[in-house]
């Protein structure tokens, strides 16, 4: 399982968590399942599985960590 970690953080406004996320879920393909990894902070637990669900994905898994948000994910 390929995992997508969105912790690190660029300088400008196209490398917020949420544009990178919504650039990468275009390469991941039909039945495939991915962990995503992002910090609280950035995209809160309940709009990452909106967002998610938006994009046509199935959340399998979300795990609200203290500071994190993992969610396994698969797109069907």
């Amino acid at each position: 399982m390929r995992t997508i970690d969105l912790r690190k953080k660029g300088e400008g406004c196209t490398d917020h968590p949420v544009v990178r996320l919504s650039k990468l879920l275009s390469s991941i393909e039909r039945g495939e399942s991915v962990k995503i990894i992002v910090f609280k902070e950035d995209i809160p637990a309940k709009a990452l599985q909106l967002f998610l669900k938006s994009r046509g994905f199935r959340v399998l898994d979300l795990k609200d960590r203290e500071g994190e948000v993992e969610a396994q994910v698969l797109k069907p």
